[in-house]
């Protein structure tokens, strides 16, 4: 009887791996500049993408058009101390859209100088690529009181962040000796001046 199934169980295995459940589609290589790509970021309405590079590469935040290839776009402003991700936000009351870049990671739980960068992203297009409006919203985070934390409390490095509505939602990967697998959720209100997570 344990043999029939076993046999029944390969068979439904293999019948369920047989199925196309959708496949990928190639479209083209993204540029070499694109060396380890950690956040991209659509925006809505256009054939326009933005792209960030990880920890290690230079601050240049990358306009990606579809149709025309990309743009590098810099300011003195940037720094990418280990950028992670990006996020949009259209604003219904000023008609304004804005673009973050998450200066969250946090590797080895040390870092003081964790910040997002706000930049209005409203009137840049491939023709226009000038970086004129942009806020750094230092923060840190509530319960981290020693820096870096002992091993077994080290949770305080972000890899994703969302903005909606007015708040900031970061989720924290857990480094703690004891991975216990969970993730910790904080949340920025735009508009506190604190700016504690």
């Amino acid at each position: 009887m344990r043999t029939i199934h076993i046999i029944l169980f390969a068979i439904i295995i293999q019948g369920a791996s047989c199925q196309d459940y959708g496949k990928l589609t190639y479209i083209e290589h993204l540029p070499d500049d694109f060396e380890e790509v950690s956040g991209m970021e659509s925006i809505q309405g256009s054939d326009l993408l933005y792209a960030v590079n990880d920890s290690g590469n230079e601050s240049i935040l990358y306009l990606y058009d579809l149709e025309l290839g990309y743009y590098e776009l810099t300011s003195p402003l940037l720094e990418n101390h280990d950028w992670e991700d990006l996020s949009t936000y259209f604003d219904p009351t000023t008609g304004k859209t804005f673009l973050y870049i998450g200066d969250l990671g946090n590797n080895n739980n040390k870092r003081k100088d964790l910040s997002i960068y706000e930049i209005d992203i409203t009137d840049i297009n491939t023709e226009d690529q000038n970086l004129d409006h942009i806020r750094k919203i230092p923060f840190t985070y509530s319960n981290q009181k020693n820096f870096p934390p002992k091993k077994k409390k080290r949770i305080f490095d972000c890899e994703a962040f969302i903005r909606i509505d007015q708040y900031f939602y970061l989720f924290s990967k857990n480094r703690s000796k004891d991975f216990n697998g969970k993730t910790q959720v904080y949340r920025i209100n735009i508009n506190d001046l604190s700016h504690t997570a």
